[in-house]
């Protein structure tokens, strides 16, 4: 006769709360996991924007160290010790690469000396 007895409608009622909760479950993780790809698109961009200030930074000195060198009357360019270059492979724990280092690092502060001495006889 089609009308249907009260449980009948209790239990379709119980089977479309359910369908709707499941849709809700699904679109609270789709959320979820929107929330946390944006999080990490915002923490990428943010060590991309760090990186870029970083070499940024780092080409405003290397700009400045090569103006000062120029301006000091030093031959610009990389140490003297440096007479092959670096290949894959290389062995940085080597005896050869702890000389290297340090002529480097021995030629850089040359360098930076020679400059501050010659900026404070201009002075």
């Amino acid at each position: 006769d089609g009308r249907r007895t009260c449980a009948e409608l209790v239990d379709d009622r119980a089977h479309r709360i359910s369908d709707v909760e499941a849709w809700f479950k699904m679109q609270r993780d789709e959320l979820l996991r929107l929330e946390n790809e944006l999080q990490q698109q915002h923490a990428i961009a943010q060590l991309q924007q760090a990186e870029l200030q970083r070499r940024q930074r780092s080409a405003e000195s290397q700009n400045w160290a090569s103006a000062a060198v120029t301006a000091a009357g030093l031959s610009p360019g990389p140490p003297p010790s440096i007479d092959r270059p670096v290949t894959l492979g290389a062995d940085c724990n080597s005896p050869d690469a702890a000389v290297t280092t340090y002529k480097e690092e021995t030629w850089e502060i040359n360098v930076v000396q020679s400059v501050l001495f010659a900026s404070a006889g201009a002075a």
